[in-house]
């Protein structure tokens, strides 16, 4: 593999990071270019989902990349900006084609546990611990959706050197085991039953074929610590006899071993005699009901007794293939101990508080010798048990090997699967309750679709509202802006004004103190004129007089000529 092939593939695989399902990411997502190869991932995490997405060109991966901006509630990055997430892929690409339980049907799930790269900040930072805790990555495919893993472009050897697949894990002995997709599976319920069986056991064989790295192996202790008179017991649970009446006999003598306790009952149901399970935890509630324990204290063994009583109900529903009185009243009593841990306050109320009644130990079964031509009629003629678990018969069954796990309530293991010479009405109760397994799935797909619905609805109501709240509030905040940008005005205007009258104030004071001094003078000058008047008029006669005084004829207005003749006429 080239370094620009590299970049070039790199350029066109997304990241995608959503909450979403994976039919609605390949519905979106599709719409942009076509779709190459798909991956899911998981961390771990429910709330979110992770996809690998690889498209046949660029630039599909770069609308995706868009795509991925205008949404707000998926996040894509492409691949070529990380490396870390291109180590990835490469290992999911590796564990894909080269895990041995891969299978190659397109119907089927399978869980692998892959090593991050040694680029990964987790391993810088955590160093052993983040390496031991490797993410759980998981593909699920449908009919609908083939992803042909074997066309996979393989990854560089320098890449592969450092991720290779992890080993099975001994804990985690049935975590390959495949299990049909009955939601969307439309085969026959006996070819189901047939191919689930078949890869149950391919599983289960090279599970067993692999060897756990020493380094990571996990050793399980089967050992219980038990203290009577100051003295600790270590009791092997592997040892534990079918009848459990002497390891309940020693664990009254012990002093506080209600986890001892717990722990002997779920080995007895993991072992599958749940009859010697319901023994030992209605035991250990008649010794915590005489110390008057709480009910908060006694959970677990409500728990553990519910689901008691769900693995008998579901055992005989196998064995008899129908509802019966006995699965109804196993199932009731299921439900009983249930509500006592879960339900509200009416529910418990109702219920009422532990009688012996409640907390008596059911029979054991009593072992019959087999016999090939009495063993039909005898299960036909022979009357079931009564039992305290409820007042209608219901048979006990059989007790199952140690070496063998209880089947999960809705996926029977392999363990559990008839003898090629078992009755034919047995693979029909197996098919039938296939049937109603399938329909109550369908049933609840259905369900969440009509949620589904009624929650886009509500919203794309949500975001109406959230639309017009948000184009109100934009106007609004417009307006704000416009009145504060006119109040912004206003106050400069007013200082402006305020400014004017000082500089007014300021000039106008001088102007009015000069024309006060101006009218006094005209005032002083205006009362001062009349008697400087007088005084020029009263000084002119007066001179007037004088100089007539000395002249008569000057006062007359004669010359000395006039004189004469005016005496000489006389």
């Amino acid at each position: 593999m080239t370094s620009n092939w590299k970049a070039d593939w790199a350029s066109r695989v997304v990241d995608v990071h959503t909450w979403r399902s994976e039919r609605q990411i390949r519905d979106v997502f599709s719409t942009v270019g076509e779709i190459r190869r798909f991956y899911p991932w998981g961390t771990g995490r429910t709330d979110k989902h992770h996809f690998f997405i690889e498209y046949s060109t660029v630039d599909a991966a770069q609308r995706a990349s868009e795509l991925g901006r205008n949404e707000t509630e998926v996040q894509v990055h492409s691949l070529a900006a990380n490396v870390t997430m291109q180590g990835r892929f490469c290992a999911l690409v590796s564990a894909s084609q080269n895990h041995p339980n891969r299978c190659a049907s397109g119907s089927n799930l399978v869980a692998t546990r892959v090593n991050l790269p040694p680029t990964s900040p987790k391993l810088r930072t955590r160093g052993q611990r983040a390496r031991s805790a490797s993410p759980l990555i998981r593909h699920q495919s449908s009919s609908a959706f083939d992803r042909n893993f074997s066309g996979i472009p393989g990854a560089p050897v320098s890449q592969l050197s450092t991720l290779t697949t992890r080993e099975c894990q001994p804990r985690a002995k049935f975590s390959h085991i495949f299990t049909p997709d009955l939601s969307i599976s439309t085969r026959d319920p006996d070819s189901i039953c047939a191919e689930s069986e078949k890869n149950a056991s391919a599983a289960m064989a090279a599970t067993q074929n692999h060897k756990a790295p020493a380094g990571n192996a996990y050793k399980a202790t089967s050992r219980i610590p038990i203290v009577i008179c100051s003295e600790t017991i270590w009791f092997d649970l592997e040892t534990l006899e079918d009848d459990p009446s002497g390891i309940i006999s020693t664990l009254k003598q012990a002093h506080d071993a209600s986890g001892s306790w717990i722990m002997v009952g779920a080995h007895y149901r993991r072992a599958g005699m749940v009859d010697s399970a319901l023994m030992v935890i209605t035991s250990f509630l008649q010794e915590m009901g005489e110390t008057d324990t709480r009910d908060s204290a006694l959970k677990p063994a409500y728990l553990l007794l519910s689901r008691c009583y769900s693995d008998l109900a579901h055992k005989l529903l196998l064995k008899e293939g129908n509802e019966s009185d006995a699965v109804k009243s196993y199932r009731e009593k299921a439900q009983e101990w249930i509500q006592r841990i879960y339900g509200n306050e009416e529910c418990k109320a109702k219920l009422g508080p532990l009688t012996p009644s409640h907390l008596q130990c059911p029979a054991r079964p009593t072992p019959v010798a087999s016999n090939p031509d009495s063993s039909h009629s005898d299960k036909e003629n022979k009357a079931p048990p009564e039992t305290t678990v409820s007042t209608k018969p219901a048979p006990s069954l059989p007790d199952r090997p140690k070496s063998v796990r209880p089947a999960d309530d809705h996926h029977p293991s392999p363990s559990s699967a008839p003898p090629p010479n078992a009755p034919t009405t047995t693979n029909a109760a197996r098919i039938k309750l296939l049937q109603t397994e399938l329909q109550t799935l369908r049933d609840r797909q259905l369900t969440h679709a009509t949620v589904l619905s009624e929650a886009k609805a509500a919203k794309r109501k949500a975001e109406d509202t959230a639309a017009e709240e948000r184009s109100r509030r934009r106007k609004l905040q417009r307006r704000l802006e416009e009145v504060e940008a006119e109040l912004e005005k206003r106050k400069e205007s007013k200082e402006k004004a305020r400014h004017g009258l000082r500089r007014e104030g300021s000039a106008r004071k001088p102007a009015e103190e000069k024309t006060q001094k101006d009218e006094l003078l005209k005032s002083e000058q205006e009362e001062s004129m009349p008697s400087k008047t007088a005084r020029m008029v009263f000084g002119e006669i007066a001179s007037l007089f004088s100089r007539a005084a000395q002249t008569p004829s000057l006062i007359l207005g004669l010359g000395p000529d006039d004189i004469q003749n005016t005496a000489s006429k006389d």
